[in-house]
């Protein structure tokens, strides 16, 4: 596949601007050997040059992807190799996470301003840039210590004030969370995740609304419904091959159940008129032009050529009215059920 001239959305104020969809870097190089996982750095690096080489021009990752900030350098050994065959740094946003470095022993301490410096230094130093476009708290479980003085957030302004950040914000799936962000005037981005897509679109009030009102940029993750929405399986089947404690939460909230149903109908719509469901999916969030952009965890080139291709195939004339007729809860806005 050859390079796309994909659009370019701006991120909120920031004065970037990205491409509708940014490779995630939860899952960099992750494979399956006789039967065990395992992750492979030089197949990881090799999807992020992919992505590049594509057109995508946002990377996403975290201090705690994969365990010890090891996406971080995943994508900082794609980024040596993007500039030594001539790529310009100019050209891409680099996005990344403080305040999970350590996922097991995240406490109030890992949002502290003596922290987040730390953390963000040393994914400086692995991601081999000597700037962020992009810089999130991420998780957080109380923004308290976030906001207060000392806390991350002023640590990030500094940043920010000093050229080493471009623009910070908020990682979390928490819209209240979000919200009290957005009207601290400082938050430039917020990454929400798991609330829009075909089956649900609880962002669109949480996020969306308050992000248009203070200019906040918006990026999406989770948006293939931990594969359901992918289209190359059955929901029913992936849920089947799910832990334990997905099918016990089905029992447990009602929601998930709901996602399942919306999930196989929409797989049945689709089969029926052969339309692919990751490019009806990825196209429909596309159509919202408040998200900046939507993040996919790829693991290897082949899941991001894919992802690319289904976000520029053509879809039928006349698929999104007939599509909105046929499930009941886009007319509703995506509510839970």
């Amino acid at each position: 596949m050859t390079s796309h001239t994909l659009e370019r959305r701006p991120l909120g104020t920031t004065r970037q601007s990205v491409t509708p969809i940014g490779i995630g870097g939860a899952y960099l190089g992750m494979c399956q050997e006789n039967g065990q996982r395992r992750t492979d750095d030089d197949l990881g690096a090799a999807t992020v040059l992919h992505a590049l080489e594509l057109g995508i021009n946002l990377i996403d990752t975290s201090a705690g992807y994969m365990g010890g900030g090891r996406s971080e350098r995943i994508v900082g050994q794609a980024l040596r190799q993007w500039l030594d065959n001539g790529g310009e740094r100019s050209d891409i946003v680099v996005e990344t996470k403080t305040g999970t470095r350590d996922r097991r022993n995240r406490t109030a301490s890992s949002y502290t301003a003596a922290a987040t410096w730390e953390s963000i230094e040393t994914s400086l130093d692995a991601l081999n840039v000597e700037y962020l476009d992009v810089a999130l708290v991420h998780d957080p479980m109380d923004l308290d210590p976030v906001l207060a003085p000392g806390g991350a957030w002023t640590a990030l302004q500094e940043m920010r004030s000093q050229g080493l950040v471009r623009a910070i914000g908020l990682g979390t799936r928490r819209h209240d969370y979000h919200r009290r962000m957005m009207e601290t005037g400082a938050c430039d981005v917020c990454l929400t995740h798991s609330d829009f897509q075909l089956i649900r679109q609880e962002a669109r009030v949480g996020v969306l609304e308050p992000a248009a009102e203070h200019g906040v940029g918006v990026l999406n993750g989770t948006s293939l419904a931990h594969g359901m929405l992918v289209g190359r399986r059955p929901p029913t089947e992936i849920v089947s091959g799910f832990h334990d404690r997905w099918r016990v939460a089905m029992k447990r909230r009602p929601e998930f159940a709901v996602a399942l149903d919306r999930a196989q109908a929409l797989w049945d719509w689709t089969k029926s008129r052969d339309i692919n469901l990751l490019a009806l999916n990825l196209q429909y969030i596309a159509r919202e032009p408040r998200i900046s952009a939507t993040l996919l965890g790829a693991s290897t080139p082949e899941q991001i050529e894919m992802d690319v291709a289904a976000l520029t195939e053509q879809l039928p004339d006349g698929v999104w009215g007939e599509l909105t007729d046929a499930m009941p809860w886009l007319q509703r806005g995506g509510d839970r059920g």
